[in-house]
């Protein structure tokens, strides 16, 4: 009998998909829950369905964290911070302007 075929070769990899657009920068919301203000950019978020998260201020405990103070030296929430690859993320800190 005749020897069998040699296996066939391999498939060479698929190409790299193409660049797609570049990626969104991350938003973290600085907010309290009792603050009516904080409640703007909550609502905004959700409504334009963009990932984020949510990092909640108390108001009334304490001193409140120094990165915060950083971010919003006059301690008022809400905070949009933009994060996007910076070495600092971008900073809105009045809801209006959010």
């Amino acid at each position: 009998p005749p020897p069998p075929p040699p296996p066939p070769p391999p498939k060479p990899p698929p190409p790299p998909p193409p660049p797609g657009p570049p990626a969104a920068p991350a938003i973290e919301l600085l907010s309290a829950s009792p603050c009516p203000f904080a409640q703007k950019p909550r609502i905004l978020l959700a409504e334009l369905a963009l990932p984020h998260t949510v990092t909640e201020i108390s108001l009334y405990s304490g001193p409140k964290p120094a990165w915060f103070l950083d971010a919003n030296p006059a301690g008022q929430v809400p905070v949009l911070l933009l994060h996007d690859g910076a070495p600092k993320p971008q900073v809105v800190p009045e809801s209006d302007a959010i």
